[in-house]
């Protein structure tokens, strides 16, 4: 592998700002079954009053209650707990949808304010 192949490959810089892209690409489409899915995810999170915590589960849950398909998230789904109001807890639980399998999924805490 070259220099120049090296460098390309290895780009922190870059490689946040293809991520920044790719994260509005996604979101643009998709804002309001977004916008939806943030909310539930925070309701969920403050009913849990001492640890105020909600998974991926959480934000699909309030898709559907809301009469959206789940689909209509898409990769959307990766931005419903970005911002400075959500923390990563370093926990995991199995996701109780069905078409997930169990597959894992990361438990956030709320940390925003109310």
């Amino acid at each position: 592998m070259t220099t120049n192949q090296l460098a390309a490959t290895f780009d922190t810089a870059a490689s946040i700002a293809m991520r920044e892209h790719g994260m509005a690409m996604a979101t643009a489409p998709r804002l309001t079954v977004l916008e939806v899915a943030r909310r539930a995810a925070r309701a969920a999170a403050k009913s849990r009053s001492y640890e105020r915590w909600a998974t991926i589960d959480d934000a699909y849950l309030g898709i559907i209650a809301a009469g959206h398909d789940p689909a209509e998230l898409g990769p959307a789904a990766g931005s419903v707990f970005r911002g400075s109001e959500w923390t990563a807890t370093g926990r995991w639980l199995p996701s109780t949808r069905v078409s997930n399998h169990a597959r894992m999924v990361r438990v956030w805490r709320w940390v925003g304010s109310c």
